[in-house]
């Protein structure tokens, strides 16, 4: 009786388990969408990628929104780059400014935007951090072999996945 009720606890968690992989992986999966507006013809493309953890989690790599719009009329698009993440506090609440290189050459953004907010169920900050960059800044992108950011004092760098996913959003407004 106690090797069948140990039996059917380890199939219970193998499979809690299963279904946690297959969640994880399918909140981590990329998403790239791109579409043209059929009244103007401007493009835009995005690609997204959200990591699996809870706030608590130490290290866990910021969310990525890579997004270009054509602006019709306009000289420069909408270049951003979004990074955000849920703390169990404020990190960049009063320091989120940001620095770029791209293969070792820095790279200014136009700006830096701050959208705090806070949660609940349980109670948690999401700290975001949309970042624009001119035309010609965004070209350099989709060259580079490397991209290091920095928020505040904290240095990171993008994945292959991450630089690829840039490419590809770059790649789909400048071809």
């Amino acid at each position: 009786m106690k090797k069948l009720l140990l039996t059917g606890l380890a199939c219970a968690l193998l499979s809690g388990c299963a279904v946690y992989e297959q969640n994880k992986q399918e909140i981590e999966k990329p998403r790239f969408d791109s579409t043209v507006d059929r009244f103007t013809g401007a493009k835009k493309a995005s690609w997204m990628k959200m990591y699996y953890g809870d706030h608590y989690q130490k290290n866990l790599p910021f969310d990525k929104l890579f997004a270009v719009s054509e602006v019709k009329k306009e000289k420069t698009n909408l270049n951003m780059i979004s990074i955000s993440r849920e703390f169990t506090d404020w990190n960049y609440l009063k320091c989120h400014n940001t620095a770029w290189l791209v293969d070792g050459k820095p790279i200014k953004p136009i700006t830096n935007k701050m959208n705090p907010k806070t949660l609940i169920h349980p109670v948690r900050v999401k700290e975001e951090i949309d970042v624009l960059f001119s035309n010609a800044d965004m070209k350099k992108f989709s060259k580079a072999k490397k991209v290091e950011y920095k928020v505040c004092n904290d240095e990171f760098i993008l994945t292959e996945e991450e630089l690829s996913g840039l490419k590809q959003v770059i790649n789909e407004i400048y071809k």
